[in-house]
């Protein structure tokens, strides 16, 4: 039974709890959200709390020789707001914000609770329930973690019931008071649970398209696009601390033969290797390494010495050596690398950081060319008499909203608040609210049958007329209502109509709650407390309805509830401080509905953005090899089940070892930009794509194309690159061409992995682009063998 209670016990708290450190991680973020939700809560309650004790004298008849005024003050009012003022943001106790903020709500309850009791025993019944209980509710709208919430909830309604029971005569009408604050700390449970689940969920997988979006597929290190948003952070800093910034330009020596020789699979293996010794080899907390693209690496060290830094940059240069990987034929004995050093001391402060970066770049470059001219195998130093440093996040990396690119509305691919963000938000939005719906609404089946089952036995209604009218009012008023709200968000047929079912469901319950409140006061029993319709009202703000839809609805249900109340009853002090807060909580749970549903649609467009910029080449706006490779597999699974074919043309730019080397790298990165948009351009069909594998390969996919004619389409593709009329260095041509290689694969295996489709059409193409290298280059070849295996 132990074992049982503890597998259940982990189930449920599995998806709030991460290991460690990823759990130290979320804390921070989960944290940071919430003292903001805090600080506005605060003020709200402040200025009620306040708005109270200023003028209770002009509509509160609270005894004055029962109540001392001074000491609630003090002890309800100003060292709570104290406390959640301290819980707030910029407070300099914020590590303690959550224990503060569940101190400050305990410390006025247990005030309430003291006036409550005072007021009672000296016959005066003006602190009602349900301001105690709204309190301690309150702390399901700021973002405290499950596992702090739940305890805090806990106990807190624990010593409510207690006093409740201890310290006043029970009669029927407070055990129903009792039973409905029960129930609705319990039901409110469900929506916080649900909220940290679904807020852990965006948190991990925004986090892990970020590690993509910043991460070389190949190697694991940096990639471009994070390396010059870094280069330019660590700058800024640097200038700012009077730091010293150093980078390491790297480059395999002869890698070009070596791809040549061995092939691209090979070459792969090569700068994986690399990209591990230099990813071990950076282990200060504010260095960074990065490939830069093709077999081209940078490092920066921050606020290392002159000769420290110059000393780790030569020792990991020659590192690579020690690797032994063996290189082409008449290549040395190993393959090394040769490499360009500059550093800046105190970089000036006024000069834009991404001007300064691309000066780092081109000193660094040259010092590299300097290197290979020398006779490679070696590192040139380029001295600056500034330096710019920095202070970056450590691993994973983490793109901040300033490095995600701006764009264009027109796009039919960019992440927006456009028509097909809308419908990506709302479905998951709802997926969100349906989860919390049916929690609130089991929840609330489960609270019929207890008050069905202990009316009499526990809760001492012996009044037949006034039973009869309770029981027709949870089995003909509640239960199908709630029954029906049930089935819309559970059955999935029916998930298009489930929030506007549950809306209806929460009208006809709190219109049907406040008439059996009205007729059974009249009757002179206080069965149904206003507790139990604000409840309800409460629960169309925790349940994830579109703002559209939860305000009307909100406005509607607070009109039944306050409407039938005011107009029923006479307003006495006890009425009208639950109808002052009724209002008070249904202004901080909407503020906290919309505060919602504003961070889940930046979540899901940060998403997108960080989803656009892990699938795509920083250099060249293809799809990068990571994206590729999954392209890849997709298409081909989708060929497989419709007996459709694949094409893929693998392309390389030839001579572009000695482009580079002549123009330098700067000049490179320009040249691949402008094959990357004429690719591009050339991909018209919806499933077909272009991609940068790595260096100045390339890749292109067609689905399900004619054999003939995509040769053509593969030819006109590789002989455009020619029309850019991008010069070549001297002695190899008057414009840069490329080879290429293409391969078919039609009548796919069924039985056959996608892996290793994948693999086999991709040896195949790779085979066919070195018979174009060997035949001459500037040429296509296609690979002429057997079916796919």
């Amino acid at each position: 039974m132990t074992t049982m209670l503890k597998n259940a016990l982990a189930q449920v708290l599995q998806p709030i709890r991460f290991e460690r450190p990823l759990e130290s991680e979320f804390r921070v973020h989960f944290e940071q959200q919430g003292e903001v939700l805090r600080g506005q809560v605060w003020l709200v309650l402040l200025f009620g709390m306040a708005f109270l004790l200023a003028f209770h004298s002009l509509f509160l008849d609270l005894p004055d020789d029962v109540v001392p005024m001074t000491e609630l003050a003090i002890g309800a009012v100003l060292i709570p707001a104290a406390m959640r003022g301290l819980s707030s943001a910029w407070s300099p106790l914020r590590a303690w914000s959550a224990p503060l903020y569940i101190g400050a709500a305990l410390l006025d309850i247990v005030c309430l609770m003291w006036l409550r009791v005072v007021c009672l025993q000296a016959g005066h019944d003006v602190m009602p329930l349900m301001v105690p209980v709204g309190l301690l509710m309150s702390l399901i709208v700021v973002q405290i973690r499950f596992l702090i919430l739940l305890p805090a909830v806990l106990g807190g309604l624990t010593f409510i019931v207690g006093v409740e029971l201890w310290a006043l005569e029970t009669d029927t009408d407070q055990l129903f008071g009792i039973v409905a604050a029960v129930a609705l700390a319990l039901v409110g449970m469900s929506p916080a649970y649900e909220m940290e689940r679904w807020n852990r969920q965006g948190w991990l997988r925004a986090r892990r398209l970020n590690e993509l979006a910043c991460t070389d597929a190949l190697t694991g290190l940096a990639n471009r696009r994070h390396f010059d948003s870094m280069l330019q952070q660590t700058l800024r800093i640097a200038a700012r601390e009077r730091k010293t910034v150093a980078l390491l330009v790297l480059d395999v020596d002869y890698f070009k033969s070596y791809n040549d020789h061995f092939g691209h699979p090979a070459g792969d293996a090569c700068l994986q290797s690399i990209g591990g010794y230099l990813k071990g080899a950076t282990r200060r907390p504010h260095d960074i390494a990065a490939r830069l693209g093709g077999e081209e690496f940078a490092v920066i060290w921050f606020d290392a010495g002159p000769e420290d830094a110059l000393r780790m940059a030569e020792a990991l240069r020659a590192g690579i050596a020690s690797l032994n990987m063996t290189p082409a034929p008449g290549r040395g004995k190993t393959v090394t690398a040769s490499a360009g050093f500059v550093q800046i001391v105190a970089p000036p402060a006024g000069r834009p950081a991404s001007d300064l970066a691309g000066e780092l770049l081109n000193r660094a470059d040259a010092a590299l060319y300097e290197a290979k001219h020398a006779g490679r195998d070696q590192l040139k130093v380029s001295r600056t008499a500034d330096p710019d440093a920095p202070h970056f996040a450590s691993r994973p990396p983490v793109l901040h909203d300033d490095d995600l690119p701006e764009w264009s509305s027109a796009s039919a691919d960019a992440p927006g608040w456009g028509e097909s963000f809308e419908s990506t938000f709302r479905a998951r939005f709802e997926a969100q609210g349906r989860s919390t719906r049916r929690l609130i609404l089991v929840g609330l089946l489960g609270a019929i049958a207890m008050i069905l089952i202990l009316q009499k036995p526990v809760l001492q209604f012996d009044n037949e007329a006034a039973g009869r009218l309770g029981q027709a009012t949870l089995l003909i008023g509640l239960l199908p209502a709630t029954l029906l709200a049930l089935l819309g968000n559970a059955w999935s047929r029916m998930f298009r109509l489930s929030a506007m079912l549950y809306i209806g469901a929460v009208w006809v319950i709190l219109t049907v709650q406040m008439l059996s409140r009205s007729a059974q006061l009249a009757m002179g029993f206080d069965v149904v407390p206003l507790i139990m319709p604000a409840s309800i009202l409460l629960s169309l703000t925790v349940v994830q309805l579109r703002l559209p839809q939860m305000l009307p609805a909100t406005l509607v249900g607070t009109f039944i509830v306050l409407g039938i109340e005011l107009w029923a009853f006479e307003l006495d002090t006890r009425r009208l401080l639950e109808v002052f807060t009724v209002l008070l909580m249904v202004v901080v749970t909407l503020r906290f509905a919309w505060l919602v549903e504003r961070s889940a649609r930046v979540s899901l467009e940060r998403e997108q953005r960080l989803d656009a910029l892990a699938c795509t080449d920083a250099l060249t706006g293809l799809a990068n090899r990571h994206h590729f490779d999954d392209a890849l597999r997709q298409t081909l699974r989708i060929a497989k089940r419709q007996r459709a074919n694949v094409t893929l043309l693998m392309l390389d730019l030839d001579h572009f070892k000695s482009f580079n080397d002549h123009f330098g790298h700067p000049a490179g990165d320009a040249c691949l930009r402008t094959v990357g948009r004429h690719l591009r351009g050339s991909m018209r069909r919806p499933h077909d794509f272009a991609a940068r594998l790595g260096g100045e390969e390339f890749a292109a996919v067609w689905f399900d194309a004619d054999p003939d004619r995509v040769r053509q389409l593969a030819e006109r593709l590789r002989s455009g690159i020619a029309d850019l009329q991008i010069s070549a260095p001297p002695g190899v041509g008057a414009v840069v061409t490329a080879s290429a290689g293409l391969a078919h694969a039609g009548d796919l295996p069924p039985g056959a992995s996608l892996e290793a489709l994948a693999s086999e059409l991709l040896e195949r193409a790779d085979r066919a682009l070195y018979a174009a290298k060997r035949g001459g280059r500037d040429q296509l070849a296609a690979w002429n063998g057997g079916a796919m295996p």
